[in-house]
Formats: C-alpha cells, sequence, structure tokens
C-alpha cells in the first residue's frame, strides 16, 4: 500500500509465505527458476551470490545519461531508502505493477 499499488486480499496469504520464507534466503524467483527445473547448484549460488542493485543501478545510469530517450527512473530503483518509491510514486512503477496484476 505504501508504494501505492493494489493490493487484493486473496494474494496475502501467498505473499506471506515467500516474505517468511525470504528470511532463510529461498525467495518465488529462486525456486521457479532453479529448484522446479532440478538446478539445486544454480539454486545455492544464487543464494550465496550478494545482489548488487547500487553497482547495477549506477552503471544503468551511466548508460541511460547517453540514450536519446533516457528512462531515469527504471536505473533509479536501486538506489537505497529511496529509489523504490521514486520509481513507484513518479517513474510509472505502480501503474506498472497494476496493469501487470489485472491482466
Amino acid at each position: 500500500m505504501l508504494l501505492g499499488r493494489e493490493v487484493r486480499p486473496e494474494d496475502v496469504p501467498d505473499r506471506a509465505l515467500w516474505s517468511l520464507l525470504g528470511v532463510f534466503g529461498l525467495n518465488k524467483y529462486t525456486t521457479e527458476r532453479y529448484i522446479k527445473q532440478g538446478d539445486i547448484t544454480g539454486a545455492a549460488l544464487n543464494l550465496i551470490t550478494p545482489a548488487t542493485p547500487l553497482i547495477q543501478s549506477t552503471i544503468k545510469l551511466g548508460q541511460e545519461a547517453f540514450e536519446d530517450e533516457p528512462e531515469y527512473p527504471k536505473a533509479m530503483k536501486g538506489i537505497p531508502v529511496v529509489g523504490t518509491l521514486f520509481y513507484n510514486w513518479f517513474g510509472g512503477g505502480a501503474e506498472r505493477f497494476n496493469k501487470r496484476l489485472d491482466k
């Protein structure tokens, strides 16, 4: 709700389960991408490898500066604390999420 996204009550149990499993390093992406396909090594590697959104965002911002039509809001998602809020409120992230949810 804080991000301006629609919340469906029927999605709450599923999301709560993944949030709890996230404490132990398991997430929906890893499960669907690796474990369901039997790639336990890939799942373990994904769990161990650190996420680097700040570094990726910095590189993306640098690349966007040279584009004809830069998309700065998407690149700013990786900025700690305010990046996701900025993207959802001012960069169209909430609208994209809600449109994808309605499909």
